[in-house]
């Protein structure tokens, strides 16, 4: 066996040439980096050069940038405070959408009796280049904006958005947002849809969805 610690000492004091014991130093440097390449492979070596793996948004997604996910909604979009519906961003890509519909609803509302859960927001025929909707949405049957979309009716047989009002001592309510993809544009489809009206126009069309949710407590 090749002392290698020896042969390295000898190469210091001279005693070997380099000229002439080329192969031998090549095989030197080549020994230690295969030690070291193994070394810094092992899974659990402190060494690792692994990468660490990047997070990828999702190809469908609902967003805000007045809270995020899962945070309390603040005042000005609850009942408490000016009813505004909330800015939403659509993530879409590579998404093959041709429209797009979104329902707002409280599944805690219901689970108090009826199961039903309260809706907040129906509005539909969104077209996806609209890349999402503005803050305030105006509460009639044919927005401004998205051109070309339409509202239903909400729980309080309103058009349009009306945000959280949760009875007092309810405990935290959850408000989801719910973005569904169509495959097919909803030909037929009128203003003014309720909830169960729309999805069932939706049946058979929905291609994705993504939610977002809001919570509210009094």
């Amino acid at each position: 066996m090749i002392d290698f610690r020896d042969l390295i000492d000898r190469f210091k004091d001279g005693e070997i040439p380099v000229a002439r014991y080329g192969v031998i130093a090549g095989v030197i440097v080549l020994t230690v980096a295969v030690v070291l390449g193994v070394y810094f492979s092992l899974p659990g070596s402190k060494k690792s050069t692994t990468a660490t793996p990047v997070d990828v948004p999702a190809a469908f997604a609902l967003r805000s940038i007045a809270f995020k996910d899962g945070d309390a909604m603040p005042a000005i979009y609850t009942a408490d405070g000016e009813n505004r519906s909330p800015p939403l961003d659509f993530l879409l890509e590579p998404d093959n959408a041709v429209e797009l519909a979104l329902i707002c609803d409280d599944p805690d509302a219901g689970r108090g009796g009826s199961g039903t859960p309260w809706v907040h927001w129906v509005i539909y025929k969104i077209p996806p280049a609209s890349g999402g909707l503005a803050e305030q949405i105006e509460p009639v049957e044919l927005p401004p904006y998205p051109v070309g979309a339409m509202q239903g009716m909400n729980s309080w047989d309103e058009v349009g958005y009306r945000g959280p009002a949760p009875p007092p001592g309810s405990g935290t309510h959850h408000y989801v947002f719910t973005l569904y993809a169509l495959s097919e544009p909803l030909e037929d489809a009128e203003p003014g849809l309720t909830r169960d009206e729309l999805l069932d126009a939706m049946r058979g069309t929905i291609i994705n969805e993504a939610r977002f949710v809001g919570t509210f407590k009094r």
